[in-house]
């Protein structure tokens, strides 16, 4: 009867584990959203590119005024391929929209997360 009981332990402790384990994965699209919402940054795509050393993560390199943004578009890969190097990138502070202009066309985008609230 006692090696029952273990078993019943280490299946509730295991099952508790992944709860907590799921629950905290999926607050994770949220926090990025919540993150990238907070970022402005303007300035031309100056590398694109699939980060092989960062679970091959698409990345694209922008220059601002004083220094180098970084955008990592893991979540939304559809806008990461509609932009190209030379596209102009902005984005305002607490704005969920994402403006891609070259001389050709100006697209206004919508980073997707996997988090209900960048439907608001």
């Amino acid at each position: 009867m006692k090696s029952f009981k273990k078993i019943i332990i280490k299946v509730l402790i295991a099952i508790i584990f992944l709860s907590v384990v799921i629950w905290a994965g999926s607050n994770n699209g949220c926090r990025l959203y919540e993150n990238y919402k907070a970022q402005s940054f303007e300035g031309p795509v100056i590398k694109k590119f699939i980060n092989p050393d960062d679970h091959s993560f698409p990345i694209v390199y922008i220059l601002g005024k004083d220094d180098i943004h970084e955008i990592n578009f893991s979540y939304d890969t559809v806008v990461y391929n509609a932009i190209k190097k030379g596209d102009t990138i902005s984005k305002m502070k607490n704005d969920k929209f994402m403006y891609i202009k070259n001389n050709k066309k100006s697209i206004k985008a919508i980073m997707q997360f996997e988090c209900d609230s960048t439907l608001k």
